[in-house]
């Protein structure tokens, strides 16, 4: 055997260890670069941010096309480390449960990818002394205080406020000044969400971030900001600290436990998809109408458009146990429209929509069926009690002004 077939093997052997066959970053099953900087195998796109952050990596391909790009001298290199086991056990030794690590797919924002792999290789904060030394002072912190850029409700502009978040006294506040002696708007920590936004979906800067919330019946949007992405990260997980405290909480007090990867799913809801429909309905002969529609886990809400400060209506993506389903077409009788469409029955009523493209209905029914094909969690059978006396409020309400 040559010294070249040696070498080869050697990478061969690395690269079908289990442990390697996943991204050592956000946890992808697809392996499409090595780093000889930090000896971890990564996925195409948590490759990309090592490259940006000027990390010596080499891409990982098919045997042959492997001698072309490696060397014996880069593959001992590589094996040195022990792989992405060895490696993590060490940069990771103190990364908390509640703390939001990359995760797989285009739908993780560029800049949380980036922003981790520096704090995790270049600054070691996850390292088994970085509680010591005081790594993660900026997010694991019971009180935290700064300015945010806030947007103003009723329009685009962006305006600095003071923000006060507290895991004790569970509420995130936030004041026009700092001087100022009462809070503008106090929230209940537990019942928020805290969710990063696509820049290019909602024309807004970078580092944006949606904070939603209950108010007068309706789910409340709030739009914050900052500069620099390290900020907004860390204000992040500091919010993800204190729901995680209260959700640990509540586990006691019920004799309950979770994994550490349920729990860090609970914290907070991702922005599943968005874009616009067009709506008709509640009655079938009335107008279509534009919508800005989002999915989160199972919340679907609709708005005049992507920064409107509530949602024009919401429902619950329950399960298809409960009778919940999804089709490519409106129900018998309903308005026509020349686009493609798509109903959501629900355990009330039918929501019919209509999508622009045949590819955006596609989407948007793979997304829903997704989520009606697993059942309900307690928890979960909770929030659809919640969505449904919200909106049976807001009626009331409307009956009666």
């Amino acid at each position: 055997m040559s010294n070249c077939d040696d070498y080869i093997k050697d990478l061969r052997e690395q690269i079908d260890s289990v442990y390697n066959k996943i991204c050592a970053d956000c946890h992808h099953n697809v392996i499409k670069y090595a780093s000889l900087s930090y000896g971890v195998f990564l996925c195409d796109l948590c490759g990309v941010s090592h490259q940006s952050l000027n990390g010596n990596i080499k891409k990982i391909s098919t045997d042959e096309e492997n001698k072309l790009i490696w060397s014996d001298d880069s593959v001992s290199r590589l094996r040195k480390y022990g792989g992405n086991k060895a490696v993590n056990q060490n940069l990771e030794a103190s990364l908390p449960v509640y703390f939001r690590r990359p995760w797989p797919g285009v739908e993780c924002p560029v800049f949380l990818r980036e922003a981790f792999v520096k704090s995790k290789y270049i600054h070691e904060e996850f390292a088994k002394d970085s509680i010591g030394r005081g790594a993660q002072s900026q997010f694991a912190c019971s009180f935290k205080s700064g300015v945010l850029l806030k947007k103003l409700r009723d329009s685009s502009t962006f305006c600095e406020r003071f923000f006060e978040l507290s895991v004790e006294g569970n509420y995130l506040r936030y004041y026009v000044k700092s001087s100022d002696l009462q809070p503008k708007q106090s929230l209940d920590l537990e019942r928020l969400n805290f969710t990063f936004i696509s820049s290019k979906d909602f024309g807004l800067p970078p580092h944006t971030a949606l904070i939603q919330f209950v108010q007068d019946c309706s789910t409340r949007h709030m739009f914050v900001r900052s500069e620099d992405s390290r900020t907004i990260i860390n204000w992040y997980n500091a919010i993800r600290l204190g729901k995680y405290h209260r959700l640990c909480l509540g586990l006691s007090g019920m004799g309950a436990t979770l994994s550490p990867c349920e729990l860090s799913s609970r914290l907070t809801r991702d922005v599943d998809l968005a874009g616009w429909l067009s709506k008709t309905g509640p009655r079938k002969n009335d107008a279509w109408r534009r919508r800005w529609c989002m999915i989160l886990h199972r919340h679907f809400l609709y708005t005049d458009h992507p920064l409107s400060p509530f949602a024009k209506g919401e429902l619950f993506i329950g399960s298809n146990k409960e009778g919940y389903s999804v089709k490519n077409s409106t129900p018998e009788g309903w308005n026509r429209h020349n686009g493609y469409p798509l109903t959501i029955q629900t355990s009330t009523r039918p929501f019919v929509f209509v999508a622009d493209k045949k590819e955006d209905q596609e989407r948007w029914i793979e997304t829903i069926q997704k989520i009606i094909s697993i059942p309900l969690t307690l928890a979960e059978h909770k929030q659809a009690a919640m969505v449904t006396t919200k909106r049976t409020n807001a009626l009331d309400f409307l009956k009666h002004s």
